[in-house]
């Protein structure tokens, strides 16, 4: 018995040490993620010439862009979908209006 308090003693030094790299560990990756944050919006402001409110206006706006499909994208959207209805892969397909 006096073996397994020995052990058991010596375990939870062990647990002890780990806790406390593993908290050691989670500082720095927390520095080192702080510090690629901060690098990030650097660059962002270099690329852009702005910064701050500014920047993220504009970011904003290209975001705003990108999801807002134009009206001649849409009306090339629906033509494409017509011709893949008559692609070789529909060509099994019954159709009712031929």
């Amino acid at each position: 018995m006096a073996l397994n308090l020995d052990r058991i003693a010596e375990n939870e030094a062990k647990i002890a040490k780990l806790d406390k790299s593993i908290q050691r560990s989670m500082a720095k990756k927390k520095k080192l993620m702080e510090e690629n944050a901060r690098l990030t919006y650097t660059s962002l402001c270099e690329q852009y010439n702005s910064s701050g409110l500014e920047l993220l206006e504009i970011l904003k706006r290209e975001q705003e862009d990108k999801i807002v499909p134009k009206k001649s994208d849409a009306v090339v959207g629906s033509a494409d979908k017509s011709e893949d209805a008559d692609s070789e892969a529909n060509k099994d397909q019954f159709s009712f209006y031929n």
